[in-house]
């Protein structure tokens, strides 16, 4: 047996969702990612310091197809960097008449960097496509999606090992996703929707200088439901080559519910007392817009690039602290992806 050459891409466009490895092949991507969030933080309305969180992802990723329409797929999420910068930061002082924490009246405090790095988790799924214009001469391509991300409760988020954070959420994830797409010739359009549930899950909260703030700390990090819609547009073709260039158009909208969460991440110098118990982060909805652009060198490789707008309602980033995002907060992502398939065939 010999196997057709494939390197990899993210299923995001409109051919790209709905596609799966071919019969007994394999398809695969390489992904870049990063996002840049920028906004202010506000107590009882007044401005008590900057917030920009800069994230970088890698992910690689493997699918193969034992017969049409159906596929296991192996990924590995990767992230470089996960920072956090808190600027013109204050100190937090103790309200004499709640005992609660406020920013208001303390004095000018050092900027505050949190950075993390690590691996983010191994997901673990299947595929499922019960219809395919390809395949069966269908009006429209479905893929449905299934997976599992493995824990990392000895270095995340949360706890810090060797006066370093990990970047996972720390606790096990699943995922439910389904796609749709229908090829109408000028025009590709898409619909797809995708839920990640995150599990409960015990930690010995630790920061980077080594102190344990509490013992089996009961934390939940936020679910997430994203919806997205958009149109492949086809620039150019070459069908002796196999080449094509394609334009993407997409709107999106999400749904990242509330969290129970360690204090002193979300927010700079947070008190003492708070960092032995679980703080809420409240939930938002976001709205997205993106451009993307998709050259298919053949038929064995193409390349993906594009960038993507976010705007999220404001949100309390600690319950017991009543401080929250801005409403000028935004975010401006960006990805590049290569991705190849192929096909494993009899030696003539």
């Amino acid at each position: 047996m010999t196997l057709g050459w494939l390197l990899m891409a993210v299923p995001a466009g409109a051919a790209d969702v709905t596609e799966m490895a071919p019969a007994l092949g394999v398809r695969s991507f390489l992904r870049y990612g990063g996002t840049t969030t920028n906004g202010r933080l506000l107590e009882a309305g007044e401005d008590v310091g900057g917030r920009h969180v800069l994230r970088n992802d890698v992910d690689l990723a493997v699918e193969f197809s034992p017969t049409a329409g159906i596929a296991a797929t192996v990924q590995l999420a990767l992230t470089p960097g996960f920072t956090w910068k808190y600027e013109d930061t204050r100190t937090m002082v103790v309200e004499p008449l709640d005992g609660s924490g406020s920013y208001l009246a303390g004095e000018p405090a050092k900027d505050v960097a949190i950075k993390t790095t690590g691996i983010a988790g191994l997901w673990l799924g299947a595929a499922l496509a019960p219809f395919s214009e390809a395949r069966d001469n269908q009006f429209a391509t479905w893929r449905l999606d299934l997976g599992v991300r493995t824990p990392s409760k000895g270095r995340n988020l949360w706890v810090a090992r060797n006066q370093s954070r990990g970047a996972s959420p720390g606790g096990t994830a699943f995922r439910v996703a389904g796609a749709f797409s229908s090829d109408r010739g000028v025009g590709e359009p898409f619909v797809s929707a995708a839920w990640i549930h995150e599990s409960r899950v015990e930690l010995d909260v630790t920061d980077e200088g080594g102190t344990v703030w509490a013992k089996n700390l009961a934390l939940k990090p936020a679910d997430t439901v994203d919806l997205r819609s958009g149109i492949s547009l086809r620039g150019y073709e070459n069908a002796a080559t196999g080449s094509a260039f394609d334009v993407e158009l997409s709107l999106g909208a999400g749904y990242r519910s509330w969290e129970d969460i360690a204090s002193g991440l979300y927010l700079p110098n947070t008190l003492d007392s708070t960092r032995g118990i679980a703080v809420t982060a409240g939930d938002s909805i976001s709205a997205v817009s993106g451009l993307g652009f998709e050259y298919t060198i053949n038929e064995f490789v193409s390349v993906r690039s594009g960038t993507e707008f976010t705007y999220r309602t404001p949100y309390r980033l600690e319950h017991v602290y009543d401080v929250k995002t801005s409403p000028d907060t935004w975010q401006l992502g960006w990805f590049f992806t290569v991705q190849g398939k192929g096909r494993f065939q009899p030696e003539e």
